[in-house]
């Protein structure tokens, strides 16, 4: 019997390569924090799906059509290396889009705003910028009943209750698509009162 393989030495390697590699984008190729921010339709996602499928095949055409249906920037401006390189690039990139969701995730709040129809989960810039969006939707809402929520909490995402998910977790969820962080729904409350 074979006895299993440690991967925590190989595993910890890894990690602090994609981590150099992420630095190394940062410094050398001067991709900050404020241009990453800029991305907010989850460009640096799929960056790193094209970098993550080119080269695995012999075929370069299949490379050309992944790399065209992926690569949200410039042709030019997609210069691939050997497949591990690639593959490390493209991890790096991927942590890129996580710390920006996380980051984005910072900068609002939750909250529960009970409606005629029902109450509605929203995120917001702030309680006056939720307050203001809802005053021009032309929604009746008295804003004494308007609850803060913190990011932790969690809501069921369904009717049926079979799937729960912290309220941060959603925004985040969604945040690849954000354009102006402002306010907008994120979920009908489906629990019960």
């Amino acid at each position: 019997m074979t006895q299993p393989h440690d991967a925590t030495p190989l595993r910890t390697a890894l990690l602090e390569e994609i981590s150099q590699e992420r630095a190394r984008q940062i410094t050398q190729g001067n991709w900050t924090v404020d241009h990453d921010d800029a991305h907010t339709r989850g460009e640096l996602a799929r960056a790193g799906a094209a970098f993550a499928t080119t080269g695995r095949t012999e075929d370069a055409a299949e490379t050309r059509v992944m790399t065209d249906v992926l690569w949200p920037f410039n042709r030019e401006s997609f210069k691939p290396h050997g497949y591990r390189h690639n593959l490390l690039r493209a991890q790096a990139l991927l942590l890129a889009e996580m710390e920006r969701i996380e980051r984005l995730a910072d900068t609002v709040q939750y909250f529960r705003v009970p409606g005629p129809q029902g109450a509605f989960l929203y995120y917001a810039a702030d309680r006056d910028t939720l307050i203001t969006l809802l005053a021009t939707s032309g929604q009746p809402v008295v804003t004494e009943d308007i609850t803060e929520l913190p990011g932790t909490a969690v809501y069921p995402v369904n009717e049926a209750h079979t799937r729960s998910e912290p309220l941060r977790e959603l925004f985040m969820d969604r945040a690849g698509t954000v354009d102006v962080l402002a306010a907008a729904p994120l979920l009908p409350d489906h629990t019960r009162e």
